[in-house]
């Protein structure tokens, strides 16, 4: 199998594009004019065939979750991909408070900190897809952290309050079907009763779920057609509006990489193994 091999040099970004077999070793060359220092970022991404996802047009598109309406507890993560323009209302519980991820570039939680959660990062909406994430254990240091691609995004301690029972359904896409639309597709979307430690995230943030994993909640991953959640708790969806199911790759088993500091001038050269999981 050939894949595409991007090579990208943080700050700037830069790539040049070639290919190269499972565990084989990756070379490149860049041209750049001057001098700077950064690190190097080796990525090989390997798309997974026959996978389907939620699309979502933005403009009255969502799933109801009627049966799941109590997310109360002192611990939750939501995760989810997402490729496209806007992510707002992803994954929505809302009524006399709220349980948001993906709200104006944020993760909200009205139980802790109100409209003022932590950042869900940036270039969400560049077109590529993204791993989304963020995870919450009540008084905690670094109990409210938010992940993007695996990368830790931002943490903060979070408040001695648990999350209460809103008593509503959540939604994929919207605030109650009503607004506040989701445009773009979602895929492997996870619900969990826990907190994710770092270590946690940064070994399973890419790896496809069964659907038995001790502290998931729901999860769906559309790939048998359907908006049934894969969990034995059943908190199957409706879609509303013209919510469809499609096929679509997406790079579900994405790369790990080692970084080195280089200072680079005219060309660079870099050779890497490069490490699958």
């Amino acid at each position: 199998m050939k894949e595409l091999v991007v090579l990208s040099i943080a700050p700037a970004i830069l790539a040049c594009c070639g290919s190269v077999s499972l565990g084989a070793d990756i070379s490149g060359t860049i041209a750049y004019t001057g001098s700077r220092t950064g690190q190097v970022h080796v990525a090989a991404l390997q798309t997974l065939p026959g996978n389907k996802v939620l699309q979502l047009d933005g403009a009255g598109d969502s799933v109801q979750i009627a049966s799941l309406t109590n997310l109360a507890g002192s611990e939750l993560t939501i995760q989810f991909w997402f490729r496209g323009s806007t992510y707002q209302s992803a994954v929505r519980q809302q009524s006399s408070g709220w349980v948001i991820a993906g709200w104006n570039g944020q993760h909200v939680l009205q139980n802790d900190g109100f409209l003022t959660g932590v950042s869900a990062g940036e270039g969400i909406t560049d077109g590529n897809w993204h791993h989304v994430m963020f995870t919450w254990k009540q008084g905690t240091a670094d109990g409210f952290a938010s992940y993007l691609d695996g990368r830790l995004v931002q943490k903060r301690a979070s408040a001695n309050v648990p999350i209460p029972n809103y008593n509503a359904s959540v939604w994929l896409g919207s605030i109650g079907g009503t607004g506040e639309f989701t445009a773009g597709e979602m895929d492997a979307v996870a619900i969990w009763r826990r907190f994710m430690s770092p270590a946690e995230v940064t070994a399973n943030w890419n790896k496809a779920l069964q659907g038995n994993e001790p502290g998931l909640l729901a999860y769906w991953d559309f790939d048998d057609g359907s908006f049934n959640d894969k969990t034995t708790n059943h908190y199957d969806g409706t879609p509303v509006g013209e919510a469809i199911i499609v096929d679509a790759g997406i790079p579900r088993f994405q790369w790990r990489q080692r970084e080195r500091g280089h200072r680079w001038s005219g060309q660079l050269h870099h050779q890497q193994s490069a490490h699958w999981v």
